[in-house]
């Protein structure tokens, strides 16, 4: 009898072990999912809510993951991404007043992405970190626009139109100074169109090709 009385009490000890440890199971997966965070390779990921070293020697409250994974301490630390994918942008620049009086149109096309150097990422976390690519790309086009009036003032409409590639890889690399204080990197930037509403460019057409005209004539003079 007592023999026979012991087998159910053995039975519901085994049940009771065996849904302990599928609930220890379940709980010790659930945080491993939570907690654990994993970078992929088109992003940064920013933990933050305790201090850390930079990458510039510099201390801040958040810590940055380039690649792998890491685990945050629940309460303490949040975790957010900050994509690099790269970001699109079209700018016409309008009323760009070039140098010697010209007023012109420039249409520019970039591709712009939050930078991959991690000496610079810290400007992009502080300044980008919850915004939207849209919202990236708004204050990108901002930056494109302002740099460009900059550089176009210092040119004349005549090198806008003979030296686009030229000027397009200096004006390239005068974006890049802007960007990379933001945290952003510019991997493309093409002039596209130069145009202007007050007919300098057909008027320096005509001009060019009535010099043309001229030296043909003179040549044949001779």
């Amino acid at each position: 009898m007592q023999a026979e009385s012991a087998t159910p009490e053995i039975g519901a000890v085994l049940v009771v072990a065996a849904v302990t440890v599928v609930v220890v199971l379940l709980l010790q997966a659930y945080l491993v999912r939570s907690l654990l965070v994993i970078c992929r390779p088109s992003e940064w990921v920013v933990i933050n809510g305790r201090s850390s070293r930079q990458a510039d020697g510099s201390v801040a409250g958040y810590r940055i993951l380039a690649a792998g994974r890491s685990f945050r301490i629940p309460v303490v630390e949040e975790a957010h991404r900050l994509d690099r994918r790269l970001l699109p942008i079209e700018v016409c620049v309008q009323n760009a007043y070039a140098r010697g009086g010209g007023v012109l149109e420039v249409r520019l096309l970039a591709g712009v992405k939050v930078t991959s150097n991690p000496g610079e990422v810290r400007h992009a976390v502080e300044r980008f970190l919850c915004m939207s690519p849209r919202e990236i790309s708004n204050i990108a086009e901002q930056t494109l626009e302002g740099v460009t009036r900059e550089f176009v003032a210092g040119v004349t409409p005549e090198q806008l139109s003979d030296e686009r590639m030229e000027l397009a890889e200096r004006l390239g690399e005068e974006c890049q100074r802007e960007f990379g204080k933001l945290g952003l990197q510019l991997d493309i930037l093409n002039i596209v169109g130069v145009a202007d509403r007050q007919g300098y460019f057909e008027g320096l057409s005509r001009a060019r090709l009535e010099a043309a005209r001229r030296a043909a004539g003179q040549e044949a003079e001779t």
